[in-house]
């Protein structure tokens, strides 16, 4: 469910946006976003109604620039989030955790950068 929403979101950046990975035949400047982990919020009669759900949101790019252009584009569409639903997922907040450059690809001649954010939702 929580891929629904982040999909929503990252369609206020204009680039393409793929869970998991992107097709072979895709073109840069793209983004690609994994979940990473999900931590249940448990409580003392019952299972979790809220989870925090790690995201990771790789941007790959011809241009070193391009990249933390769209990175900047997307740390404000994420981190900070107002409190709502987004696309049928109800979102207390998105906190920005780090990131991180992946090594430049020779073979394919991009750059690549990792966003991760902290996502806390009502559990579907």
């Amino acid at each position: 469910m929580i891929g629904k929403a982040i999909y929503n979101i990252l369609q206020t950046i204009p680039v393409r946006c793929y869970p998991h990975r992107a097709p072979q035949t895709a073109s840069y400047p793209v983004v690609v976003y994994n979940i990473t982990n999900v931590n249940p919020s448990d409580t003392k009669d019952g299972a979790s109604t809220l989870d925090i759900t790690t995201v990771a949101i790789s941007v790959f790019a011809k241009d070193y620039e391009e990249i933390n252009d769209i990175g900047a584009q997307i740390r404000a569409a994420m981190d900070y989030i107002s409190h709502g639903t987004y696309n049928g997922v109800k979102i207390q907040g998105i906190r920005f955790a780090n990131q991180n450059e992946h090594a430049y690809d020779d073979k394919a001649k991009v750059y690549g950068v990792e966003f991760n954010y902290n996502i806390r939702h009502d559990r579907a």
